[in-house]
């Protein structure tokens, strides 16, 4: 059985993606301070971010693909505000990529949609329309060393959702469906725009793009474009919930420019051709996260003791 290396299994990313390959791969979640629970999964503690400890952490665990999971994995939806070192975050990204050359590991960086900022609708790979903002040029220079160390990697930019692992805390989702459930959710932003994507559909086509064997960068989104406004409405009545306040609509008198605050949505072109698949719709994945919710899928993050397989210092 091949073995999977998720890099940051508190993230909603890397727990998703690792609670949706378990059963097909053996996975190995990687977390920094506290062990994160994932059922079917086993949990390294990774004390250190330098070289030396990361080629260690490789050595003991042993994958075929790495799944790189950082600061620009989390959506801009969720907390565009975090603080995040820049410049440790691009050296780190290099180390995991150049120890995944030398080790001739598959690596698979998740990006942010956040790179862009408008004008157009959707923006394919190559699409102006960069974001200027620092945390935008950092993650773009995070991808561009990531490639460096590691031409064969494959970055996805993206921007998803779904549950968070219980030991992380509640998650944007568990959040916003406790604000509705209470009826004092909202005004949500209806000016910013992007195609976010169910992190477990994300997962499948991540898979798929393993075994394809896709380097570079891809785009790797939801069907539709939508606004946390709108999304929060389809997520409301999907799972039963009054609609949120409604935030008065006014017109920008310029284009919106901030880190994931104007129109982030992604063209899928590219890689619907290379894997020859359809990207879901809002309404599936929605329909998929209520089902989530019902189903026991939610239980594989439960707290409990997980399955420790080494330290690595």
């Amino acid at each position: 059985m091949e073995t999977i290396l998720i890099t940051d299994v508190a993230s909603v990313v890397g727990a998703n993606v690792a609670a949706s390959l378990s059963g097909r791969y053996r996975v190995v979640g990687l977390s920094s301070s506290s062990p994160i629970s994932i059922g079917g999964c086993e949990s390294v503690l990774l004390r250190g971010t330098d070289s030396n400890s990361i080629r260690l952490g490789l050595a003991s665990v042993r994958p075929q693909w790495i799944v790189y999971c950082a600061m620009p994995a989390q959506s801009a939806w969720h907390d565009s505000e975090t603080c995040w070192s820049q410049t440790q975050a691009i050296d780190t990204a290099g180390d995991w990529a150049a120890a995944a050359t030398e080790t001739g590991c598959s690596l698979t960086m998740i990006s942010s949609d956040a790179v862009f900022t408008g004008p157009w609708m959707f923006h394919d790979e190559h699409s102006g329309g960069a974001c200027q903002s620092e945390r935008a040029r950092a993650i773009r220079a995070i991808e561009q060393t990531v490639l460096h160390h590691c031409p064969s990697a494959l970055v996805a930019r993206t921007n998803t959702y779904g549950w968070a692992p219980t030991a992380a805390g509640a998650g944007w989702v568990e959040q916003t469906l406790s604000a509705l459930e209470a009826g004092n959710a909202g005004p949500y932003d209806c000016h910013r725009y992007a195609t976010p994507i169910l992190a477990t559909d994300l997962a499948e086509i991540l898979e798929s793009a393993y075994r394809a064997g896709l380097s570079g960068v891809y785009h790797v989104a939801g069907a539709e474009r939508v606004n946390p406004a709108l999304f929060v409405q389809h997520l409301a009545d999907r799972f039963g919930f009054p609609a949120p306040r409604s935030a008065p609509v006014r017109s920008l008198s310029e284009p919106r420019t901030g880190f994931g605050c104007g129109e982030t949505s992604l063209q899928t072109t590219a890689i619907r051709k290379a894997l020859a698949i359809a990207m879901p719709t809002l309404a599936e994945g929605l329909n998929r996260l209520c089902e989530q919710h019902q189903n026991g899928y939610r239980d594989l993050f439960e707290s409990s003791s997980p399955v420790l397989r080494d330290k690595v210092a």
